[in-house]
């Protein structure tokens, strides 16, 4: 059964939406631990991109978001599997912006002119998110102010995912930590949240020696 999932899904990302694939097992007339499996595909019609549309985006330019898109666009092959990349690509880029959260919502339809599937991207911007306080998480030996002092994020600027980015390098790099991630929390203002910044520290280093003799000595 679990190969049958992974042979339609295989079929999927090439296109064919509407796969089906079943199984059927019999045994040898004569050797009773003989098994047949015989795999029966339905293939179906193989779809394509036809036009995509955007709607709900204010802040954001047009141009700017279909840049993003890159795996269901119009001529490629359709899958839910592209058109997923594409909505992360699309919420990466408002979170970028600090609307962390933008909301995208994808439907399709099946144009009966072209025979192509048809995306409609409905993006709900909401407002965009400052950072009210910082708050540090799991770590036991390393001081709160050796983790702040690599954040590249501050207080009271507006979310921002490039330098969240190069915040979690920095913080990498030191060597102390095995992950880092992070996580937000509501305050009491809309347009407020506080970062939450979670570590996850490294053993720390040990040190031995040993010793031996031999008979002789």
């Amino acid at each position: 059964k679990e190969d049958m999932e992974r042979v339609k899904s295989f079929y999927q990302r090439e296109g064919f939406t509407d796969v089906t694939v079943e199984y059927e097992i019999k045994p040898d007339a004569k050797k009773a631990y003989l098994l047949y499996i015989t795999i029966s595909v339905v293939e179906g019609k193989k779809y394509l991109v036809g036009s995509v549309i955007l709607q709900g985006n204010k802040d954001i330019t047009e141009k700017e978001i279909l840049s993003r898109l890159n795996s269901c666009i119009p001529g490629k092959v359709f899958s839910q599997e592209a058109m997923k990349n594409d909505i992360t690509g699309v919420q990466g880029l408002y979170f970028d912006r600090g609307y962390i959260s933008a909301v995208v919502q994808e439907s399709t339809i099946v144009n009966s002119a072209t025979s192509r599937v048809d995306i409609t991207y409905a993006i709900t911007e909401n407002q965009v998110a400052y950072v009210d306080k910082i708050k540090i998480r799991g770590n036991i030996k390393t001081k709160d102010v050796v983790i702040r002092r690599e954040l590249r994020i501050h207080p009271g600027e507006k979310f921002d995912g490039d330098k969240l980015r190069r915040s979690k390098e920095r913080l990498t790099n030191l060597g102390f930590f095995e992950e880092v991630s992070y996580d937000t929390e509501e305050t009491k203002l809309a347009d407020k949240k506080n970062l939450l910044v979670d570590v996850k520290e490294t053993k720390t280093g040990a040190f031995s020696f040993g010793g031996g003799y031999s008979t002789v000595d």
